[in-house]
């Protein structure tokens, strides 16, 4: 129920294992124009569905990953963020929930682990990154972000979490 982003061209390879309740790609590699990831990807389709994803880049170019407008319901805006004409932005009660909601958070479990050497906006080096994210029982912690840059080093950490009796 979720529409891509409007990246590509894509290419994906991997060699994918199947089991009766999981699924594996092993060498996985994925190509976004100048970026290039490679790793492993798991999914565990038992009761509640969990994904793993293991990756690393030697570059990755942040001009790769532009949204333009881009909405993973498809409620499609102008560049100013406001609905387009002729649109209300309204969703009707039968629409899947938004992509950061509580809903979609409880849909699933995953991690991921994301190693990049080089950093670039266009031609310029920001540095190297590593990503740590985990969303499990529909709270979504990131206990690492961190760019090292020539100029120093950013790091972060952040979780998001619904209030209420079924979180706690």
């Amino acid at each position: 129920g979720l529409n891509l982003p409007p990246w590509g061209p894509i290419e994906m390879a991997g060699d994918l294992a199947q089991s009766q309740s999981a699924l594996r790609l092993d060498d996985f590699r994925f190509t976004i124009g100048e970026s290039n990831l490679h790793g492993r990807v798991d999914i565990d389709l038992t009761e509640k569905p969990r994904v793993d994803v293991r990756l690393s880049a030697p570059m990755i170019q942040l001009e790769d990953f532009r949204t333009k407008g881009w909405t993973a319901t498809g409620a499609a805006e102008a560049e100013d963020g406001e609905p387009r004409a002729g649109e209300t932005g309204d969703e009707p009660d039968t629409q899947e929930p938004p992509l950061v909601s509580r809903e979609t958070f409880e849909r699933l479990d995953a991690t991921l682990a994301l190693e990049v050497e080089d950093v670039r906006s266009g031609t310029d080096k920001l540095g190297t990154g590593q990503l740590r994210a985990q969303l499990l029982d529909a709270v979504l912690e990131v206990p690492t972000l961190r760019v090292q840059t020539p100029a120093g080093d950013v790091a972060a950490t952040g979780r998001l979490a619904w209030a209420g009796p079924a979180l706690m």
